[in-house]
């Protein structure tokens, strides 16, 4: 979803049903985004343990990854970023050896996220649930 669309409070209310469904059984909800992660990155094996740290303080829980499409290693269009794409494969690996202990919840602006996800073909098996927010007018928002 856009700017303002409830992208943080969506993942937050999923993380609460699944807490109360049993899913996950810790309340910790751990946002970043992959310049927190990785924007100070100096060489390449930097990232990982950066990667492997943030999914560790979210264990038990659910880690909300903003502006996710970041992961896709093209920022400019055209280019890869190796600390990216280092981070990618780190999280999802990291998302196999943790599926039981750990819920993960991407966020980004929809063109983006379909780029991202047409960027690695094991994202849609790891994350097969989409939910797609979409922008309210001022008059629907105030009526919520």
């Amino acid at each position: 979803g856009a700017v303002g669309t409830g992208k943080k409070t969506a993942a937050t209310l999923i993380c609460r049903l699944l807490r109360a469904l049993g899913v996950v059984r810790g309340s910790v909800t751990t946002e970043t985004t992959l310049d927190q992660m990785v924007l100070d990155g100096t060489h390449i094996g930097w990232t990982c343990p950066q990667v492997k740290e943030m999914v560790a303080a979210s264990m038990g829980g659910c880690l909300f990854l903003d502006e996710a499409y970041a992961l896709s290693g093209s920022r400019d269009g055209d280019r890869g970023d190796s600390f990216a794409d280092e981070a990618l494969r780190t999280l999802l690996t990291e998302l196999e050896n943790n599926r039981t202990s750990l819920c993960c919840v991407l966020a980004g602006y929809p063109e983006a996220m379909e780029r991202l996800l047409r960027a690695d073909p094991g994202l849609l098996r790891r994350f097969p649930h989409i939910l797609r927010l979409d922008d309210y007018a001022p008059s629907e928002l105030a009526a919520i």
